[in-house]
């Protein structure tokens, strides 16, 4: 399973303790409280990874559902400006953010082999994303698993 594959060690007390803060304000009540809870972890993990702050764009409606279908929930990319974008359709996702959060530690170098030949980022962004969210939450990682939530486990 993807959730084995960093430890605790490996990934860091610092990061799980920002996502455990980011699990507690991603399924906020609001909108605008889990955007707020959602860049305060873009913030604190890129000072973490002392890396520029990715742009964040959360996109609802039709256009959210057509982003949704094509992506299956997110995306991250270089801007024409260079700067690196985060974007999630239609539902706020833990994994999806976490996930997308390693692709652009990755496109900021930051991932050891991500410029390789042969490097896989969809497998690598699926590991991270997963062995986070399983060590900062065993047992919500668990319940979402059982409930088939998670395409990648």
């Amino acid at each position: 399973m993807y959730k084995d594959t960093y430890t605790e060690e490996q990934l860091g007390e610092v990061i799980i303790g920002l996502t455990r803060q980011l699990i507690g304000g991603i399924w906020s009540y609001t909108k605008r409280e889990r955007i707020a809870a959602i860049n305060n972890f873009l913030v604190n993990a890129s000072n973490y990874y002392n890396m520029p702050v990715p742009e964040f764009e959360f996109v609802e409606g039709n256009e959210g559902l057509q982003g949704y279908s094509y992506t299956g929930g997110g995306i991250t990319h270089k801007t024409p400006y260079g700067n690196v974008k985060i974007t999630m359709y239609r539902k706020f996702s833990l994994t999806t953010l976490l996930h997308e959060f390693r692709h652009a530690m990755q496109l900021n170098g930051l991932v050891e082999g991500s410029n390789e030949e042969g490097f896989d980022a969809e497998e690598d962004a699926r590991e991270w994303s997963c062995s986070l969210y399983y060590n900062a939450d065993p047992t919500r990682y668990m319940r979402a698993v059982n409930a088939g939530k998670l395409r990648f486990a």
